[in-house]
């Protein structure tokens, strides 16, 4: 579970990402469609961009998700190359706003472009 600055709660089920603006009233599904897999993490920039860690069983990679806080549009950043046996992977936004993945038998993985790059270019 993260919370956003408007204090709205994102949380990962088994079911989909779902966010409350207001915990009284309930739960709407905000996740993309998604192959078979599942969400590992949830991570929130200072921009309250939203980043997914996706296990895509289906086509055997690992993707980050990014939901756009601006324009409420997912991206997805595929091809990450991290064998799809990673089970135990953070994400984690650098000062010079790139994504990293960390894992402890694979190392880590830093995009070549920043989320502002990616976002902006799509």
């Amino acid at each position: 579970m993260v919370i956003n600055r408007n204090d709205a709660f994102i949380i990962n089920t088994a079911e989909g990402i779902f966010i409350s603006e207001d915990i009284t009233s309930g739960w709407n599904l905000i996740s993309p469609s998604l192959h078979t897999g599942f969400i590992t993490s949830l991570v929130l920039d200072s921009d309250d961009n939203l980043f997914a860690t996706f296990h895509d069983e289906e086509d055997k990679m690992i993707k980050v998700l990014i939901l756009s806080a601006s324009t409420k549009i997912w991206y997805s950043i595929e091809g990450l190359n991290l064998p799809i046996s990673e089970y135990d992977i953070s994400t984690l936004i650098g000062k010079d706003r790139h994504i990293n993945l960390a894992t402890f038998s694979s190392g880590i993985y830093k995009t070549k472009q920043s989320i502002d790059s990616i976002i902006s270019t799509n």
